[in-house]
C-alpha cells in the first residue's frame, strides 16, 4: 500500500493521508476520497485541469508519458514536480507520495462543481 498525502490548501484545511492501491491514478485516489481535484476531460490527459505538484515520492509513480508532457504545456506554474493527476499512476507497492494541488486545479474543480 502507498500513502498519498494531499497537502492542505484553501479548500482543504489540513493535510489528508489516503491509502492507495498500485495502479490507481492520483486523480482516482482524490475522487475516491472526495478530495478536490479538477477533471474537465474526464481523466483522458487532454487538458491540464488536474495539474498537481508531486513534492515527494515521484519515484513511486509511473514515468511522465509524451501525452502527459504535451498536456502540461497547457498548464500554468509548471515545475519539475508537475504531473497530471489523471496520468500519474501509482507503480510501487510501498511508499509515501505528497501532492500539492495547484491553484489552477482548484479553480477548475470549483468551475466543474458549481451548484453541487
Amino acid at each position: 500500500m502507498v500513502d498519498v498525502v494531499f497537502k492542505a490548501h484553501r479548500l482543504l484545511p489540513h493535510d489528508v493521508r489516503v491509502v492507495a492501491q498500485c495502479g490507481e491514478t492520483l486523480q482516482e485516489v482524490a475522487v475516491r476520497s472526495r478530495l478536490p481535484m479538477g477533471d474537465a476531460c474526464g481523466g483522458q490527459g487532454a487538458c491540464s485541469s488536474c495539474h498537481c505538484h508531486v513534492v515527494q515520492g515521484n519515484e513511486h509513480l509511473t514515468e511522465l508519458s509524451d501525452r502527459e508532457d504535451t498536456a502540461l504545456d497547457k498548464a500554468s506554474d509548471v515545475r519539475l514536480t508537475s504531473r497530471l493527476g489523471c496520468q500519474a499512476r501509482i507503480a510501487d507497492a510501498q511508499g509515501v507520495i505528497e501532492v500539492v494541488v495547484t491553484d489552477e486545479n482548484l479553480l477548475a474543480y470549483e468551475r466543474e462543481h458549481r451548484g453541487t
